[in-house]
């Protein structure tokens, strides 16, 4: 008998405010993201290596981080994934006056628009959808 896989988008999180980290996280796992909160850039960077080598290569499907995550800045992160062959969406939480990288599938999000916006945008990328929830429509 086989058994039957299910599969769920994954999203790795490192928000130094822990309170938005958790709310934000909560809001992602009610759209049926599975998160993985780290307290640094370190952790994460770490985190990403070990997801893509245990799922064989696939890398997960977004990253929130603050633009200046401590040890590994969420810019940096952003920069280098592309340069590996990492095609995840990033979502960087910065304020005004914060420097963030040029690429494709980077948004960046005011850190007090943080917790409303970040879920908004990963409705965009979740490839799968909860079966019993009602599509909610992007606010502009």
């Amino acid at each position: 008998m086989r058994s039957i896989q299910c599969w769920r988008p994954v999203a790795h999180v490192a928000i130094a405010n822990h309170r938005d980290a958790r709310e934000i996280s909560a809001a992602l796992q009610r759209q049926g993201y599975l998160v993985f909160e780290h307290a640094d850039g370190v952790a994460l960077v770490g985190a990403l290596a070990d997801h893509i080598e245990q799922r064989q290569g696939r890398p997960p499907d977004l990253i929130v981080a603050d633009v200046r995550t401590h040890g590994c800045s969420g810019a940096t992160i952003a920069r280098g994934l592309p340069e590996l062959g990492v095609p995840t969406p990033v979502i960087l939480i910065a304020g005004a006056t914060d420097s963030v990288p040029v690429r494709e599938q980077l948004w960046t999000v005011d850190p007090a628009e943080a917790k409303g916006l970040v879920p908004q945008l990963a409705r965009r990328w979740a490839p799968v959808r909860m079966l019993d929830a009602r599509p909610v429509p992007l606010q502009a």
